[in-house]
């Protein structure tokens, strides 16, 4: 039961709740499972009543609606007082024509929801056996296999409802810390879209295609995140906000007509970033890209199917930082024709452009099922099978799962040990020069906005 956009409570099979509202303006929505109505607007008068029927949204089943648009799958409308006894199979009607089977099964556990609204409060009665739900969802899905198959995915993302972020302690989620955020900052993660428009060979993939949300669907959550929660950074945490250099303009023009005034980071693609991208991203307040560059060397990107030169990630790491975007650099060991070389190529590149945003070390390539270099693995017999990579192999991603390379497994792990060691080294001794600075600048110009030390 949300009133004005509140959870004021649950309701159990059998109970009936009173929740006091005041005269005047409230809306009126409610949630089943991931279900739930638009808003129903109500201007109570004191001495008035009024009666409510909730159910499903009147031809939703016909077109599997309450799959793709849960968001609206439920309605709340004035109803009759002849309403009150009645009995609404919802389930029936959310599935109807999805399958007939269905249909059945939800008229024979027959739903009631009603709600009554009074000036003095709001009773809703609610009968229904909520154990019914796993079992007509799990049916729900079955059909879909049947009808789209395995693969069957929401095209429509926009559609997909937000989170529901008034269930949370949001006063403690949005402290998350990002990339250069300030210590008054309020941070919390957003997805831009699903999926990736890449191929890389060590990515296993939960779904194929790329899905973006709309630049219209991302700014409405943004000002929502700001309004009702004093969000001032979003971090995107889908696989890549820049899927092309059309999109990546597009999402940030949207940011500056809206006049959000945010940070953000997300991850990116060293193939789209230009002078051009960078400095309108930069405008509309990205202040940290997270570059998957994986290695620095021409022959082991091919094999990875990474679509990335040398070039291309020299060039755009420059072009970054030139606009005033810190890049976070990933690096992975341990691929089909890494050596020594290739290790110590990439921590050099890793140190000389490291500004000190983030810890960077490199991390072994992990073949997980579902990537053709599990595939790869499986043929070449590093893994036997599933069972095999879970519960022999896979037993920390900071340690190999297989070694693709010509270097022994004590070479493999000597090496990867003393890269990473540098990697610390070059770290926290900037860190340190950066504490000092701030020693000295703090008692030689008696600097009043200094705020404590804080742990690097």
């Amino acid at each position: 039961m949300l009133i004005d956009g509140r959870k004021e409570g649950a309701i159990a099979s059998g109970q009936s709740e009173s929740y006091t509202v005041t005269p005047g303006r409230h809306n009126i929505q409610v949630r089943l499972d991931w279900y739930k109505s638009e808003p129903l607007e109500l201007d109570l008068v004191e001495g008035e009543e009024v009666r409510l029927e909730c159910g499903p949204r009147t031809g939703i089943s016909a077109e599997l609606n309450a799959i793709v648009s849960p968001g609206g799958a439920l309605y709340v409308k004035a109803a009759d007082e002849t309403v009150s006894g009645s009995q609404e199979g919802v389930w029936s009607k959310i599935v109807t024509l999805a399958d007939q089977k269905l249909a059945e099964y939800s008229d024979a556990h027959t739903s009631e929801h009603q709600l009554e609204t009074r000036r003095t409060g709001i009773h809703l009665f609610i009968s229904y056996r909520r154990e019914d739900s796993p079992d007509v969802c799990g049916r729900i899905y079955d059909r879909l296999i049947q009808q789209f198959g395995k693969e069957a995915v929401f095209k429509d993302i926009d559609s997909i409802p937000w989170p529901a972020y008034e269930l949370f302690p949001m006063e403690q989620y949005r402290l998350l810390r990002m990339p250069h955020c300030t210590h008054s900052d309020f941070v919390m993660p957003m997805l831009s879209g699903r999926g990736c428009t890449f191929t890389c060979n060590f990515c296993y993939r939960m779904d194929k295609g790329f899905r973006p949300r709309s630049p219209e669907s991302i700014v409405e959550e943004i000002l929502y995140l700001k309004k009702e929660f004093n969000i001032s950074y979003i971090a995107f945490s889908d696989e890549l906000l820049m899927s092309s250099k059309q999109r990546t303009i597009e999402i940030c023009e949207s940011f500056l007509k809206a006049n959000l005034n945010i940070k953000w980071d997300c991850n990116g693609r060293l193939n789209y970033a230009t002078p051009e991208v960078l400095s309108v991203m930069k405008k509309a307040g990205c202040v940290f890209i997270n570059y998957g560059i994986e290695a620095f060397d021409n022959d082991v990107l091919k094999k990875m199917q990474k679509a990335l030169t040398i070039n291309q990630i020299n060039k755009g790491i420059e072009a970054t930082l030139a606009a005033g975007i810190s890049p976070g650099l990933n690096m992975l060991f341990g691929h089909i024709g890494d050596t020594r070389d290739s290790l110590n190529s990439a921590v050099d590149f890793l140190i000389k452009h490291d500004d000190g945003a983030q810890m960077r070390t490199i991390r072994p390539v992990t073949p997980y099922p579902g990537s053709p270099l599990y595939n790869y693995a499986i043929e070449k017999g590093l893994i036997k099978d599933i069972r095999d990579f879970y519960e022999n192999k896979h037993l920390n991603s900071d340690l190999f799962a297989a070694n693709f390379t010509e270097l022994s497994e004590e070479e493999l792990y000597s090496e990867l040990s003393k890269a990473n060691i540098r990697l610390m080294e070059n770290y926290f001794e900037n860190k340190k020069k950066l504490m000092v600075e701030q020693t000295q600048h703090l008692y030689s110009t008696r600097d009043a906005s200094f705020r404590g030390f804080r742990q690097a």
